[in-house]
């Protein structure tokens, strides 16, 4: 008659945590990411709402003044503008890259209270997020419109610890990271990083321009 095996209890346990570690990541550490990489877009969201709805009392300086101190929180700019000149940042001096920065999140600012500035019923809604590669993820997002089609903003985040940042927003299909990285290194080329300085606060200008008639 076959006696039964009698496990010894300390390699049980051994084999469990043996096992536990193999095991596959747990779904709750992939949706606290996704929350964690959520909530910057819907604070975004919120203040652009909030501008929206408020525009004509707040006024472009009382958008401004709301919008920016989110904009900083929600974005990783100075992340943005190494990624918009590329090689090119190591030549800049320490001043020239604070001026670039600051010259680059007054234009975000100046762009965001210009172009949300009334609302006409507009609604933001979070569709899905999407891990990717090299801690970076992308929220999926809508902003419905009555009677019109909805407009798509996929937002790119990647983890800069200790929160999840943007570091692009793709609307309709056209990459704001894209379009800033070429025209950016033009002006850079044909001016230097004085010239594209001046060249961004000329924008800025023209988007304060534009938002101060909304």
């Amino acid at each position: 008659m076959t006696r039964p095996c009698r496990r010894n209890p300390r390699l049980l346990v051994a084999a469990l945590m043996a096992s536990a570690l193999m095991a596959p990541p747990c779904h709750a550490d992939a949706d606290a990411a996704s929350a964690a990489a959520t909530a910057p877009v819907e604070a975004l969201h919120g203040a652009l709402q909030t501008a929206m709805q408020e525009g004509p009392r707040l006024g472009c300086e009382g958008r401004r003044q709301l919008l920016r101190p989110v904009i900083a929180e929600a974005f990783d700019l100075p992340f943005v503008a190494r990624q918009v000149v590329r090689r090119d940042w190591e030549r800049f001096s320490a001043s020239e890259r604070s001026a670039f920065e600051r010259a680059l999140a007054d234009f975000t600012v100046a762009s965001y209270a210009a172009n949300f500035s009334a609302a006409h019923g507009e609604q933001f809604r979070t569709l899905e997020a999407l891990p990717m590669p090299r801690k970076q993820m992308k929220l999926r997002t809508e902003l419905q419109r009555p009677g019109q089609d909805s407009i798509s903003f996929d937002y790119v985040l990647h983890l800069s610890d200790p929160q999840w940042r943007i570091i692009n927003v793709v609307a309709a299909g056209v990459s704001d990271l894209a379009i800033r990285s070429a025209q950016y290194r033009s002006v850079l080329q044909a001016r230097g990083i004085t010239g594209l300085i001046a060249w961004i606060e000329q924008q800025t200008q023209a988007q304060l321009t534009e938002c101060a008639a909304r």
